[in-house]
């Protein structure tokens, strides 16, 4: 190598360093907070939620068709290959895909504690985030609930904001309900091979909302807020997966809806609704999205009115389509 191509080179390098010490936060997709350090499973987690999104995009768009009744329960789909419906559900699943590609200083950034949030408002839930430039941010509020006077705390399991030009997912691990401390210890992808589901436990008595108990699916749920949030910085819009969802119910507004009964309005196993919310208020509840792409991130399923059912080998999904993404990684 001729000297000047080596001190080229050695410039760029030096380069490089500067750069880096003018942004140090610079990073090419998301990135993990320091306080998740002692949780290790962030990592794997955050990249199945992002496994889950990229299979549920394609599996929006091929085939074979869909079985059961995950569509009609929780987004309120007039069926299952209701072209409509899977076009705006692939649609909002690839923005959860190009969101966590989006690099620093407007990228994700996953923390795994509310120390940054200094509250200034307890009776609104109103807090500062310390390392955004002192960002406002409010606190989810639980119908029924006594608040703690920390952001997470009580019955909060995650919350996401937009903050300092990033997107902050905030995973609580403060209490028995928080994401880290609720959800199961193992990735949903363990499910796809291992056994029959129908005899699991937590299956067995919880059916369709045992989805819900991943992180994974956790944090796709708060991937579906970013996801907006990104939308909306692009364009002056309402929200895709607000707090409150768009249309009343019998005259009163109403926050976004958990779980499979009261997303459906059906209980486990029963055919008939007593109570679904709209179509329109399930296409922009962000835990629909997240319990439908779980759902269909078990090709050897389907699910019957929340309930598990087999599906024999030449009806099932690929486990993996062809040309399938790899997830945006970590910083």
């Amino acid at each position: 190598m001729s000297p000047s191509i080596v001190f080229t080179v050695s410039r760029l390098f030096l380069a490089a360093i500067w750069l880096f010490s003018l942004f140090p936060n610079f990073c090419i997709a998301w990135s993990i907070a320091p306080d998740c350090a002692v949780f290790p499973q962030i990592s794997e987690a955050m990249t199945e939620a992002l496994n889950l999104a990229i299979y549920a995009k394609l599996r929006a768009v091929n085939g074979p068709p869909r079985l059961g009744t995950s569509m009609v329960d929780l987004l309120a789909a007039p069926n299952e290959d209701d072209t409509d419906t899977l076009v705006f559900a692939g649609k909002w699943y690839q923005n959860v895909i190009n969101a966590a590609s989006v690099p620093s200083p407007g990228g994700i950034v996953i923390h795994c504690s509310d120390n940054h949030l200094t509250p200034i408002d307890l009776a609104n839930r109103k807090y500062i985030d310390k390392e955004r430039d002192n960002t406002v941010v409010f606190g989810p509020k639980v119908a029924g609930t006594k608040p703690t006077d920390n952001a997470c705390g009580g019955v909060i399991k995650a919350f996401a904001y937009s903050a300092g030009g990033q997107q902050v997912i905030l995973l609580c691990s403060d209490s028995v309900a928080g994401a880290l401390k609720s959800s199961f210890s193992y990735p949903i992808s363990n499910w796809r091979a291992e056994g029959n589901l129908k005899d699991y436990t937590p299956v067995v008595d919880k059916g369709l909302d045992a989805l819900g108990m991943f992180l994974s699916t956790m944090i796709l749920h708060e991937l579906m807020h970013v996801a907006s949030f990104v939308e909306q910085n692009k364009a002056l819009q309402p929200a895709q997966f607000p707090a409150i969802l768009p249309d009343k119910v019998q005259g009163e507004a109403i926050g976004e809806i958990y779980q499979y009964s009261p997303i459906s309005g059906k209980k486990l196993g029963f055919s008939t609704s007593s109570g679904q919310s709209t179509a329109n208020n399930l296409q922009h509840n962000a835990d629909s999205f997240a319990l439908l792409a779980a759902s269909w991130y078990l090709p050897r399923y389907a699910w019957v009115n929340g309930k598990c059912a087999t599906i024999g080998t030449p009806r099932q999904a690929p486990a993996v389509y062809p040309n399938t993404p790899t997830p945006p990684g970590p910083s």
